[in-house]
C-alpha cells in the first residue's frame, strides 16, 4: 500500500471517529429542559457542578459511581477512570 493511500486511509478512519464522537455527544436544549429540584433542598457529599449540558446544577458524583461524557462529572477528589467507566479517588494508587 502506498503513502497516499495510506494517509487516506487514515484521514478516513480520523473523520469517522470524530463524526461518532459527535453523534454521541447530547443534544443539550436548555431553554425546554427541566432541572431537578433545586440543590438547596440536598446535602451534596461530593459537591455541587453542573450537568454534561451546562444547563442545571446537580450534586456530583461519588466513589465507584458510573461517569463519562454524557453523566454527570466526579465530585471533588476523584476522577472518571475511562477503563472501568467509574469515578476514583485521585489518591488511589
Amino acid at each position: 500500500m502506498g503513502v497516499s493511500m495510506r494517509c487516506c486511509l487514515l484521514a478516513v478512519t480520523v473523520l469517522a471517529v470524530l463524526l461518532a464522537s459527535a453523534a454521541a455527544m447530547p443534544a443539550c436544549n436548555c431553554t425546554y429542559r427541566s432541572c431537578e429540584p433545586e440543590l438547596r433542598e440536598f446535602h451534596c457529599p461530593y459537591g455541587e457542578g453542573r450537568d454534561p449540558c451546562d444547563c442545571c446544577r446537580v450534586c456530583l458524583k461519588g466513589p465507584a459511581d458510573k461517569c463519562g461524557p454524557l453523566e454527570t462529572p466526579c465530585g471533588h477528589g476523584l476522577y472518571c477512570d475511562p477503563v472501568k467507566g467509574q469515578c476514583r479517588s485521585v489518591h488511589q494508587a
